[in-house]
């Protein structure tokens, strides 16, 4: 029951940020902090002994959000806190591995739609469904 919840959990939070990123271009600041305390409560009062694998999963997201500072933005915030918030229920080493794939399908569909016109460079591109690539990628 606890490794289905792992991957139950950062999968629903990735699809309701996801159908939200593409509407308004945010994240839903609210499912962030209840998928972040919801996954710390688990953690205090179920499985202690991951409670540091769930912070080193965090140092991803971290990287995003000093990306997002130094590039005023190019990449958001949001997208930051939601790898962070991937990042405490699946660990470090999966969590660089979605977001390898994330970032491997945006820029291949980013460069095919810069190809063929359909954008331009100042154009942007909501993040978070190529987080469910990855994360689909990840556990295939």
């Amino acid at each position: 029951m606890k490794n289905q919840i792992v991957y139950i959990l950062p999968g629903i939070f990735l699809l309701i940020n996801a159908w939200y990123d593409i509407r308004k271009r945010k994240i839903l600041l609210h499912s962030i902090w209840i998928f972040t305390v919801l996954w710390i409560l688990f953690l205090m009062f179920v499985d202690k002994e991951k409670i540091w694998q769930a912070f080193g999963g965090i140092l991803p997201g971290m990287f995003l959000l000093a990306s997002a500072y130094a590039t005023r933005q190019a990449i958001g915030y949001g997208d930051g806190l939601a790898v962070c918030v991937c990042g405490l229920y699946l660990g470090m080493g999966q969590t660089f591995a979605m977001l390898f794939y994330a970032l491997l399908f945006c820029s291949v569909v980013s460069a095919v739609m810069l190809v063929c016109k359909k954008r331009t460079y100042k154009t942007g591109v909501p993040f978070v469904p190529y987080l469910i690539a990855g994360y689909l990628c990840t556990f295939l």
